[in-house]
């Protein structure tokens, strides 16, 4: 094992996740919004957070924002409480190369995305997602050659 920590990409965690959940099959999650995008979508970006100690870098509290667009408002509402649900119950715990060992929730708002016209139903909410390497050599969730 080597003596430095890389700390895991939280975002890239959390989408990985939510991609692997049968639940959201035919559900895009992703870190941005294609051009052209099929409803409904799912996007996770990282938006702060702070590690909670710099001596060792050990363990990150990332926070999150979690956006969910659908065609309709119930099912924007649908989508996002299952969203919510899945990483609430099934997110913590160990993944390849990182242990998630909280998730917490913040402010969860109905805003309708008025880029698009007709305004389309939009939820977000924020997390913040408490992690840390597994402490092997194993990489935490390769990333290389796909885009979250």
């Amino acid at each position: 094992m080597s003596d430095l920590a890389i700390l895991p990409d939280a975002e890239w965690v959390v989408v990985r996740f939510l991609r692997g959940q049968p639940e959201l099959a035919g559900i895009r999650v992703g870190t941005s919004v294609p051009p052209k995008p099929t409803f409904p979508t799912v996007r996770v970006v990282r938006w702060g957070g702070v590690p909670l100690s710099s001596r060792p870098l050990w363990v990150d509290n990332a926070s999150c924002q979690v956006d969910v667009w659908a065609n309709g408002k119930a099912e924007v509402m649908d989508v996002a409480a299952l969203v919510r649900a899945l990483l609430s119950v099934r997110l913590v715990g160990s993944q390849p190369g990182v242990v998630v060992t909280a998730v917490t929730f913040g402010i969860f708002s109905d805003e309708p995305d008025d880029t698009y016209s007709p305004a389309k139903p939009r939820v977000r909410f924020d997390i913040t997602v408490t992690l840390h390497p597994d402490g092997s050599d194993t990489p935490a969730l390769e990333t290389k050659g796909e885009s979250p």
